[in-house]
């Protein structure tokens, strides 16, 4: 992936992307909600020193400045299962991706029309052109 150093995986569970992502040099920030799942992380982490666990909710990314990273992960639950902080919570990845956003949610979620919708407002309300 060109031009990608640093990337954060918002909702990373117990390293599913981080891990391997790690593996071929980039710098992770694995985010994660739970306290069991950044122990389990870290456990399964013990020799991978490009990774960075926090804990943190998706929708108050505030520890991390704006255009700090420049591929963010939001896979699934991240987004889907924030409730009624979804749309904060995708607003917040945008908010600190320097280019590019990749997300997905759950075809059972709820969610799925106002993930659309905030999407479109998140991108044409960006003044850089982020990947769709």
């Amino acid at each position: 992936m060109d031009g990608v150093g640093s990337i954060l995986d918002v909702g990373g569970g117990t390293g599913a992307f981080s891990f391997p992502l790690a593996r071929r040099g980039f710098d992770v920030t694995h985010v994660d909600f739970s306290p069991a799942m950044l122990t389990l992380a870290r456990e399964k982490a013990l020799d991978k020193g490009n990774i960075r666990f926090v804990e943190a909710n998706a929708a108050d990314l505030s520890e991390f400045d704006d255009l700090s990273f420049d591929l963010i992960l939001a896979m699934d639950g991240a987004i889907s299962f924030a409730g009624t902080q979804a749309e904060r919570a995708l607003k917040e990845c945008c908010r600190v991706t320097r280019s590019t956003l990749i997300t997905t949610v759950s075809p059972l979620s709820s969610f799925v029309p106002r993930w659309v919708a905030a999407s479109r407002r998140c991108m044409e309300s960006s003044s850089r052109p982020l990947t769709p």
